[in-house]
């Protein structure tokens, strides 16, 4: 079986669905969830996972899956954690009996059981060489689908102890314009008995902007509204947001970094409702009736509702008050919102019939150049509070249009509007070199040209010392129409990472992120003919002081392009030999021997010939441990 891994980019928001816990405790929030599966083919990546309930015997152990914002990439900015005990859809009715015998006047929240997932991908994952050596991630998709409605599909299924089985699809695009959101199918059928009264109710709740680690205030200013309560609002929608402290007299929206002004939460997110079937008889959309309850509170006092009054506080049939981004609103807790919606009440849910319900979760977000450009402005004084904060809720009316364009994509059958895109390339190599690296790809066939996009990595220093790396890309090079390119005037010692897009001559793109992978190449000095400059770093190798990343890496360097390293001990014993044939004048290796051993503390004698007879050098080095 076949699985995806792709290192998640940086900041992550985590949209865990079909979270169901038992009918017979309280609803408890907490939970540890550990992602198992990932792949990106757009800003969201479907992943697999598991969740260990706290509290709850439900889904533990068991695999359950996630939607995943790994930023609104560019830049690769962190997002939000959106995690499993922050969401969780239940299904409720009215005089309903368990399996047990216990009869519930009302109820929500049932035991599921027999969970399954599929991730299925619409492309194979690509392979990577850097300098003749494969560096390739291993793939963890279960299934590939060339003829896949969505790029990634995510398939769950599961049943309750209410009789319901439950399709779950999770559908995602790489096309730019569609890959800030992804759509959420729930296919309900009653395989039990009748069931009066029945709801679907879903709440989420998270905090936007966990880069916000980098600083101390603007923490306790994480707030949620909803639009839709008001009969000509044109959309059904929870949005996240970072407003105003209202514990302290100062803007900080946005989470102004307090040395550079970048906002370091400037981002909104959704999750709205799309379809709601009028009934189980009548699957069109019940347009202006469906939510009936939308609700807004904080997880500390959800946490102690038990399943009857849930039922009760779930189809109240109001809506929640608006926050002002400049005040804030603090009842219980002004960060940590929870918004819900509820679907329902059904009279009747016969035995036999279905309900489908169908949800939105989105994103919006400013790069980190622009957030960091804006916020000197406004540090700087060169923008005004208003100026600055129409900005940032620029992103509000931007994450509403990318909930338009879900609601047409379901509307049209899961097509995009524009197309199918063309095809991303399925090998990529890449190879350094003296201040350059050439880049070479596979080609996709048919009227297609290429952009060509570099990053390197910045480390970030965060809360408590901790570091992040953050990839920043940008094109270095568009409208190719070879398969090929050098990139030079490339620093020594720095690695760079690549990928490219295909794009058409409709301008339609292949994926930004499916090519993407954590293994750069990195530029070393070139070849040189004075073999007096061959030398090994670190010298002495130090194992409390490594070097390089990889902690047991010493460097051959000074080398006269191909040649041949060997390396032997004291006493002339032979423990390596290294085959370099590339031009560059640098060679790497991990102190393995030829016995696929460690070698050991001592000094050690190294032997370079080259072979395009341009002479030889021996040396020592040393090694400590």
């Amino acid at each position: 079986m076949n699985r995806v891994a792709k290192i998640a980019s940086i900041l992550i928001l985590i949209f865990q669905w079909a979270l169901l816990y038992a009918q017979s405790s309280p609803p408890g929030m907490s939970s540890d969830v550990t992602a198992r599966e990932t792949t990106n083919i757009g800003r969201f990546k479907l992943t697999l996972g598991r969740s260990a309930m706290t509290g709850s015997a439900i889904l533990k152990d068991r695999d359950t899956h996630f939607l995943t914002y790994h930023g609104n990439d560019d830049q690769g900015r962190q997002a939000v954690n959106f995690n499993a005990r922050s969401s969780l859809l239940g299904f409720g009715a009215r005089n309903w009996t368990a399996p047990d015998g216990t009869n519930w006047d009302q109820v929500v929240l049932p035991k599921v059981n027999n969970v399954e997932n599929k991730l299925i991908t619409k492309y194979p994952f690509f392979t990577l060489t850097i300098d003749g050596r494969d560096k390739s991630i291993e793939p963890l998709y279960d299934e590939v689908q060339p003829d896949l409605i969505s790029d990634q599909m995510i398939v769950q299924t599961f049943e309750t102890d209410m009789g319901l089985n439950v399709t779950a699809r999770a559908y995602a695009w790489a096309e730019p314009g569609y890959d800030d959101f992804a759509i959420l199918h729930y296919e309900i059928v009653n395989n039990g008995s009748d069931l009066q009264d029945f709801i679907i109710s879903q709440f989420h709740g998270g905090q936007p902007g966990s880069e916000a680690s980098r600083h101390d205030p603007g923490i306790e200013s994480h707030f949620c509204n909803f639009y839709g309560a008001d009969p000509d609002d044109s959309l059904n929608i929870w949005y996240w947001f970072d407003g105003d402290d209202p514990k302290n007299n100062k803007d900080d929206e946005g989470n102004p970094h307090t040395d550079t002004g970048e906002f370091l939460s400037p981002e909104y997110w959704g999750w709205g409702l799309i379809h709601a079937d009028k009934s189980p008889s009548d699957h069109s959309n019940d347009v202006g009736n469906q939510p009936t309850t939308a609700y807004r509170t904080a997880r500390e006092i959800l946490g102690g509702i038990e399943d009857a009054p849930f039922y009760d506080f779930a189809t109240s049939g109001t809506f929640p008050p608006y926050i002002d981004p400049d005040s804030g609103y603090d009842p219980f807790k002004n960060h940590d919102w929870v918004g819900g919606m509820t679907v329902g009440p059904y009279d009747v849910f016969p035995a036999g019939d279905t309900l489908n319900v169908v949800f939105f979760c989105g994103f919006a977000a400013p790069s980190i150049p622009e957030a960091q450009d804006m916020g000197a402005q406004w540090m700087n004084g060169e923008i005004s509070e208003e100026q600055k904060n129409d900005w940032l809720r620029s992103s509000r009316d931007e994450l509403f249009g990318y909930m338009s364009k879900a609601t047409q994509v379901w509307e049209n059958d899961l097509q995009l509007p524009p197309g199918d895109a063309p095809s991303h390339p399925g090998e990529i190599s890449l190879n350094s070199g003296g201040g350059e690296a050439t880049v070479e790809w596979q080609d996709v066939g048919g009227n297609v040209t290429y952009d060509l996009y570099r990053a390197t990595v910045d480390e970030e220093l965060l809360g408590g010392g901790s570091v992040r790396l953050r990839y920043i890309y940008l094109p270095i090079a568009t409208d190719l129409n070879v398969t090929n390119y050098t990139d030079t005037g490339l620093d020594r010692g720095e690695t760079y990472y690549y990928y490219v897009v295909s794009k058409d001559a409709q301008g339609l793109q292949s994926s930004h992120y499916y090519l993407r992978n954590p293994n750069g190449a990195t530029i070393f000095a070139p070849s040189t003919d004075d073999m007096a400059t061959i030398r090994v770093v670190p010298n002495p190798y130090n194992i409390s002081e490594p070097a390089f990343a990889e902690q047991d890496r010493i460097v051959f360097a000074g080398l006269p392009g191909p040649c041949e390293i060997k390396i032997f001990t004291q006493s002339g014993d032979l423990v390596a030999e290294i085959d370099h044939p590339y031009e560059r004048g640098i060679a790497g290796w991990d102190q393995i021997s030829g016995f696929n051993q460690l070698i050991k503390s001592g000094i050690y004698i190294y032997h370079v010939k080259s072979t395009e007879g341009m002479g030889e050098k021996i040396g020592k080095f040393v090694v400590i441990r």
